[in-house]
């Protein structure tokens, strides 16, 4: 999903575990209700509303901590890396 285009996408109730978001575009995205974010990276994604990043900030810090191990970062730390 590196630079992905995923404006107006439905990722709600998803599984995101892993998932390389560095760059995408969120702009207007669905991220109701995400089911796993652990390793997630959201490193320079744009259009990632507070609404959202304070979801994912919401869950558990073991999600949050988790490493992704393509990237080296973790949820929490990529989430301080925005566009």
């Amino acid at each position: 999903m590196t630079g992905a285009s995923l404006r107006n996408a439905r990722l709600g109730n998803t599984e995101l575990k892993g998932v390389d978001f560095r760059g995408a575009d969120l702009s207007g995205a669905n991220l109701d209700n995400l089911q796993n974010i652990a390793g997630a990276d959201f490193s320079f994604v744009k259009g990632l509303n507070e609404q959202a990043r304070s979801a994912i900030l919401a869950f558990p810090a073991p999600d949050l901590t988790t490493w992704n191990s393509y990237t080296r970062c973790n949820t929490k730390d990529s989430l301080a890396k925005q566009a």
